[in-house]
């Protein structure tokens, strides 16, 4: 299951292709993609982290910019400093504005595979204490 955000402007405006071309032109870590011949109203953005950890593309279209993926935490910071730039606001897929909410540094599959570890390894323990007493 994906869950797509976009950024968009709250009075309807429409985020037009000069201005991501001015964000890209400026931001180290972004990139304009070749895109195939759909438009000139479209562009495809690719993401980098400087370290490298992090990817994501982002499609230019309706007036908006959309994630073309499940955007991690770290995508998520990233749409919330572009939205910012372009004096716009980060919208999920149910319409919640999330531009000011403070996203954590740990992804929710980390925290989730630690917890599963934990209760894993609880339960091993467990079935070795319980074999152990006989």
């Amino acid at each position: 299951m994906s869950y797509v955000v976009s950024i968009r402007r709250s009075d309807g405006s429409s985020i037009a292709p000069p201005e991501i071309e001015a964000l890209v032109a400026a931001d180290s870590e972004l990139r304009i993609e070749p895109l195939p011949a759909t438009g000139d109203s479209e562009l495809l953005i690719a993401w980098r982290s400087a370290d490298q950890s992090a990817t994501a593309t982002f499609l230019l279209s309706e007036g908006g910019l959309h994630s073309t993926t499940t955007p991690s935490n770290a995508v998520l910071r990233k749409l919330q400093q572009m939205s910012r730039l372009l004096g716009a606001r980060l919208i999920g897929e149910d319409g919640d504005d999330i531009t000011d909410i403070e996203i954590t540094g740990v992804e929710p599959s980390a925290a989730f595979s630690w917890g599963c570890l934990v209760v894993v390894g609880s339960a091993v323990l467990l079935a070795i204490w319980w074999w152990l007493r006989g």
